[in-house]
């Protein structure tokens, strides 16, 4: 199980100068969860932060990764969609090195992991955009801890099984979840949301209503703590049999013009404590 990764920006990444992106380097690993004193936690969420079609990158994330430096979350987890994406793998390329050289800031203070689920822009449908995606961001699907929290980060973009959770990774889902029983908290990364309430209704988990409705019994069951989605530019909350479910696409994407209130750009900002956790809001002007 691959630990989070820390994206290390091409050194040469900048506007208008070609250059590969750097593999991130694995986080360190975490301490087992019982060895630490207290559930404290930090963890910012983002995601959709593709540019559109002007390119290059969004100053949204800039602004996004230059203020993460400065708080220094324990980690930053990504619902998707980086880039616009392309099946063109010099195009492809070019992209990520533009993500990358967004998130720089990110790493001006310290390094600052990160757990990158993948969005349907990054794989479409193609086998070896998956590998590369892998390759950058240290696996499609896989699990870790963090103090007294244990995250999962899944993917919806299988080529054959997208909008699903299905196969293998089902299989493996399951034994997660088991393993996981005695974490505080638990914590769900994707990239489609379950509940879509915008323009990815119908292309989301929704889209094959008995999958997800299992998923959704198994998040219940083994009593996890959040989901975080994106694919939709907008920010959505729902609570479903004590399961909290986020939709957070608002890190630098056109806004959806679809959503059933304004959106606006934004991450989430979440704390853990022994008391619980709390799940702030933050708009990027």
């Amino acid at each position: 199980e691959p630990a989070p990764a820390i994206i290390q920006p091409p050194a040469a990444a900048t506007p208008g100068v070609p250059a590969t992106p750097a593999a991130p380097r694995p986080a360190a690993p975490s301490p087992p969860a019982e060895a630490l004193p207290t559930a404290k936690l930090s963890f910012a969420v983002l995601g959709n932060c593709r540019p559109g079609l002007v390119g290059g990158c969004s100053p949204v994330l800039q602004r996004i990764a230059t203020t993460l430096g400065q708080q220094r979350p324990d980690l930053v987890l990504g619902t998707g969609d980086y880039i616009e994406g392309s099946l063109d793998p010099t195009a492809l390329e070019r992209q990520y090195q533009w993500l990358f050289y967004a998130l720089a800031p990110l790493q001006d203070w310290g390094q600052v992991p990160v757990a990158f689920a993948p969005g349907g822009r990054e794989i479409k449908g193609s086998a070896a955009n998956a590998r590369l995606f892998a390759r950058y961001f240290g696996g499609l699907y896989y699990s870790f801890d963090r103090g007294a929290a244990h995250f999962i980060v899944l993917n919806t973009e299988v080529p054959g099984q997208e909008q699903r959770i299905m196969g293998d990774q089902w299989w493996w889902l399951v034994s997660d979840l088991y393993q996981a029983l005695g974490s505080r908290f638990i914590f769900v990364v994707m990239n489609r949301p379950l509940f879509p309430v915008a323009s990815m209704r119908g292309q989301s988990l929704d889209r094959y209503p008995q999958y997800r409705d299992t998923l959704h019994r198994l998040f219940r069951d083994y009593r996890v703590s959040a989901v975080f989605a994106g694919a939709e530019a907008l920010y959505d909350y729902q609570e479903r049999d004590g399961v909290h479910y986020f939709i957070t696409g608002g890190a630098g994407a056109p806004l959806d013009t679809t959503a059933p209130t304004p959106a606006y750009h934004h991450y989430l900002w979440v704390s853990c404590t022994e008391r619980g956790f709390t799940v702030e809001v933050k708009p990027v002007g």
